[in-house]
């Protein structure tokens, strides 16, 4: 339960730590909110017509072609 709590925990407070020099890429991330929520919801939209025709595997044919091999 311990670790638990710590892995819950850490996080948060690195955050706290780090909030000073993260400041200025808030600031960005915040006044680039607007393509962000744009972005996401067309990749949203692309997965969701990929499952809906039923070509959903067609992202694992993709993978097979990449030059990382995991």
């Amino acid at each position: 339960m311990l670790v638990y709590c710590a892995g819950l925990g850490v996080p948060f407070l690195a955050a706290a730590a780090l909030t000073d020099r993260l400041q200025n890429i808030l600031r960005t991330v915040n006044r680039n909110l607007g393509v962000i929520n744009l972005a996401g919801g067309a990749i949203l939209l692309v997965f969701g017509l990929l499952l809906l025709t039923g070509h959903l595997t067609f992202l694992s044919s993709l993978g097979r072609s990449s030059p990382i091999d995991l």
